[in-house]
């Protein structure tokens, strides 16, 4: 979301062979060198928004820089746009519309819960935004004083800051105010904010726990757009697992294709993306060629078929709880009759049948059971201690060798629900667990 030149040299020249002597020849001209392949151009972020680039007031894990002008009304997002902003609120389409005809820079960097950016418009871009953005999108009724600034508003923690002639500052009031001190302290800009060739936008992600670093970049022209992506991440394990859900997302995405009718757009800028896995390292690209309808194409149905692969995969990864507490409900029984063996006197060994835990399926979200909730489960001293979307059950046959562990959950939260029964079985000699099977009743809703 990097491009390499080559320099051919080509020197030929007729030497004389061995053997006889032969009547000397007049050496033949080199074959001309071809122009080597020129270097990628270089765009480098205007001098004036490195003023405001201040000391960070919190840590932040990731840095960018977007070219909007050439990205906004560059010929891709043009051919987007119409079919863009239907899906927008009413309120929000005159501040869009600002931006894209107006915006040239920004500048961004931020964690989680903070962020600081820098936007910068050309000479009718402030009159625009105050038109368009102020009183619909930026909300007014927590308008803030801040010296550089002709209008600013607070918003939570953070403030928006409109700065003549043509900057618009956003993050922590601390941060805005610092950008706008006469004579303040600066930080030389990201390496990274640089853009090389047809890069639009350049992302860098350093997340220190677990370690990850992502460097990322996005490029289009008329022939080609294309997202670039390489990953370093902490172990192996983690981006095998990443691995893993890239071919699922893929697989998902392909099935939804088909059902709609095989795009062979869509299903060529499906092949087309790539993911490499050189031990802890990843190297994920997408590369789109064709005329600028031909990409918008593509990626509006990528969009829309990636939110369904998405959603999919997401369930899939809360579904997979299920799976492993079940496991562990095994396993605890499996604990308590090792433990009635070696108990004075001698406790009977059977599967006992356990209450629902919680009470109600959680729907659509977590659920944070009590300590209290599971003193039912005492005979197999089985809790759960993390937030959890399915409720538990064990129905135990009469007898005793026999019971259904039952999981049972709605993680889309629409009132329909899914079902795991993991049967299991006890040999009455050898007070061994057997998993006889597990049945799967809508495993995703």
């Amino acid at each position: 979301m990097f491009r390499r030149s080559r320099v051919v040299l080509v020197c030929a020249w007729l030497s004389a062979c061995g053997g006889a002597a032969r009547e000397a020849q007049a050496p033949k001209p080199a074959a001309a060198r071809p122009a080597a392949s020129p270097a990628p151009t270089v765009n480098a972020p205007p001098t004036a928004l490195a003023g405001y680039w201040v000391p960070a007031a919190q840590p932040f894990t990731f840095s960018g820089r977007a070219s909007l002008g050439k990205l906004a009304r560059g010929p891709l997002f043009q051919a987007m746009l119409p079919t863009l902003k239907p899906s927008l609120p009413e309120r929000v389409a005159p501040c869009l519309n600002a931006l894209v005809d107006h915006a040239e820079e920004l500048l961004i960097r931020g964690a989680e819960e903070h962020r600081y950016a820098v936007v910068s418009f050309d000479a009718a871009g402030l009159a625009a935004v105050r038109k368009g953005c102020v009183g619909s999108v930026v909300p007014t009724s927590s308008p803030v004083t801040i010296r550089g600034a002709e209008e600013a508003y607070a918003g939570g923690n953070d403030v928006l800051a409109i700065v003549p002639p043509n900057v618009v500052l956003f993050g922590r009031k601390s941060e805005v105010e610092a950008a706008l001190t006469p004579g303040h302290a600066t930080e030389p800009l990201p390496a990274h904010f640089t853009l090389k060739g047809d890069e639009l936008v350049a992302l860098r992600v350093d997340v220190p726990e677990p370690k990850v670093g992502v460097d990322a970049s996005l490029a289009s022209s008329p022939q080609q757009f294309s997202l670039e992506a390489r990953a370093s991440l902490p172990g192996e394990e983690m981006a095998q697992r990443i691995e893993q859900g890239f071919g699922f997302f893929r697989g998902q995405a392909k099935e939804r294709v088909k059902e709609a009718g095989g795009d062979t757009t869509v299903q060529a800028l499906l092949d087309g993306i790539t993911l490499d896995r050189k031990g802890s390292q990843l190297h994920a690209t997408l590369a789109l060629r064709g005329t600028v309808e031909q990409q918008a194409h593509a990626i509006g149905q990528l969009a829309a078929i990636s939110i369904v692969a998405t959603e999919k995969y997401i369930l899939s990864a809360k579904a997979a709880e299920a799976k492993s507490v079940l496991a562990l409900i095994v396993k605890a029984h499996q604990q308590s009759f090792r433990d009635a063996e070696t108990a004075t006197p001698k406790k009977p060994r059977k599967l006992v049948s356990l209450p629902s835990v919680p009470a109600s399926v959680p729907r659509g979200e977590a659920y944070q059971t009590t300590a209290e909730e599971w003193k039912s489960w005492g005979a197999i001293r089985f809790t759960l201690t993390q937030p959890q979307r399915f409720q538990y059950e064990v129905v135990a046959a009469k007898d005793g060798k026999s019971a259904q562990v039952i999981a049972r959950g709605d993680l889309d939260g629409d009132g329909e629900l899914s079902e795991r029964r993991l049967s299991i079985e006890l040999d009455p000699k050898t007070y061994q667990l057997t998993a006889k099977g597990l049945d799967e009743t809508k495993p995703l809703e």
